[in-house]
């Protein structure tokens, strides 16, 4: 049997973006896909194919094979988790990053545990955290599927580290945290 090599948790934005590009199932079959059931149930439903058709995304067999693994928090777990914020931070946050950023918060003894998204809000939030290690970008996952071909820049290693810099900068100066 293949060991996975990584455990990722998605954001909505990069399974829609993987779908996209043909390299959702490739994915699968090399890491271990964590999403929050709010990103299952509530964000993720189709994308734009290259002609402009809608074609439906459903996650819900993927969940039930065990290929993507759900994971949700309470109200009160995700709550603590926005409390560190300030209300700047709060209000640009969706419900399945604050979901998933709980989850990362909450289970910090897995140690191969990463976050993958393109939105600079999250990526902020997650580096405010204490848990820039804990962030991945696209780029770098599909290079390990031998993906190669353009991404959007939001998803770009390079995009990745400004961001990661950037955040540091406003943790030490302790904006964004309430």
């Amino acid at each position: 049997m293949l060991t996975k090599q990584r455990l990722v948790l998605l954001d909505s934005d990069v399974v829609i973006t993987l779908h996209q590009v043909g390299v959702w199932s490739e994915l699968l079959s090399i890491y271990e896909i964590w999403m929050t059931e709010t990103m299952v149930k509530q964000e993720v439903f189709f994308y734009r194919d290259s002609n402009g058709d809608r074609i439906d995304i459903d996650l819900m067999p993927e969940v039930k094979k065990g290929r993507i693994v759900m994971q949700s928090v309470t109200a009160s777990e995700s709550l603590e988790v926005l409390k560190l914020f300030d209300s700047r931070m709060r209000s640009a946050l969706h419900a399945g990053e604050i979901e998933a950023l709980a989850v990362i918060h909450l289970k910090q003894e897995i140690d191969n545990l990463c976050f993958c998204t393109g939105d600079a809000k999250a990526m902020e939030a997650l580096v405010l955290l204490g848990l820039r290690h804990r962030g991945v970008s696209l780029e770098e996952l599909l290079s390990k599927v031998g993906y190669t071909k353009r991404i959007p820049v939001h998803f770009s290693e390079t995009r990745f580290k400004e961001l990661v810099k950037k955040a540091s900068a406003n943790r030490i100066q302790g904006n964004g945290l309430s």
